[in-house]
């Protein structure tokens, strides 16, 4: 009898699909094992955040809800800055300009109304008379004037002693009002004036000078050429006062 044989056939059996799904199976726990062994030899980084011991994840899988998800967009969003408004200052008005006064005059000295009332020669009390009638003497120019006229304006006016403004006239400007029959020497001359502005005098008159030189009267008419400093009360300047002049003169022989 003929030994029986195995007689190749070209039927191939197909794999199920439960085959398949072990193989898979197989695969993959050969896979998850081998990368189990890779980690335990420290041969793979270790990605997995360190966790304590019996701690439990859970994981939303239904998503963030739309108020959650709207409030984290806001908390995302970047902050914008609160713009302050500026605050304007106002504008300074400009004062307006000083007008400065208008200027006094080099001719005009400024006097107030007390001044003006001091230097009213009239109401000044007649003290050359009151003497006279007291002692029956005659007030000489040098004191407060003479009860007859000569020393002032009125009787008891008082003389001050003038002071040349800038300087005296010069001898060759008296010349001329010299007389010409008088005596040609050396003399002096005083008379008595009220003071007026711009530094001049009016009202002149003779209070004495060398006997028969006539000096006395050449100063009087040469006298709308003086200019003399008022006198000063208080530092105030008296116009309207009276003052004594004298001058000195110088005859060169001819």
């Amino acid at each position: 009898m003929r030994p029986a044989y195995a007689v190749p056939s070209s039927y191939v059996n197909r794999p199920t699909l439960g085959s398949r799904a072990s193989s898979f199976a197989i695969a993959l726990a050969l896979v998850a094992a081998l990368i189990w062994m890779l980690l335990r030899l420290g041969l793979l980084p270790d990605t997995m955040p360190s966790r304590p011991p019996g701690s439990l994840t859970t994981i939303d899988v239904q998503g963030d809800k739309p108020a959650h998800a709207a409030q984290k967009a806001v908390q995302a969003a970047p902050a914008h800055k609160t713009v302050q408004p500026t605050e304007t200052k106002p504008t300074p008005k400009t004062p307006p300009p000083v007008v400065p006064p208008p200027p006094i005059p080099w001719n005009v000295i400024p006097m107030s109304h007390d001044d003006f009332v001091q230097s009213d020669i009239s109401t000044k009390p007649n003290r050359a008379a009151d003497k006279a009638a007291a002692g029956g003497q005659q007030a000489d120019g040098s004191g407060a004037g003479d009860d007859s006229g000569t020393g002032g304006g009125a009787p008891g006016d008082r003389l001050y002693n003038a002071a040349w403004y800038p300087h005296p006239p010069t001898q060759q400007e008296m010349d001329f009002y010299l007389p010409k029959n008088g005596l040609r020497m050396p003399g002096w001359g005083e008379i008595a004036c009220r003071t007026v502005a711009n530094y001049r005098v009016e009202d002149c008159k003779e209070l004495g000078d060398t006997p028969g030189s006539g000096f006395a009267r050449s100063m009087v008419n040469a006298a709308w050429q003086f200019r003399v400093m008022p006198p000063r009360v208080n530092g105030k300047p008296m116009v309207g006062a009276w003052v004594r002049i004298h001058y000195d003169f110088y005859i060169k022989d001819q």
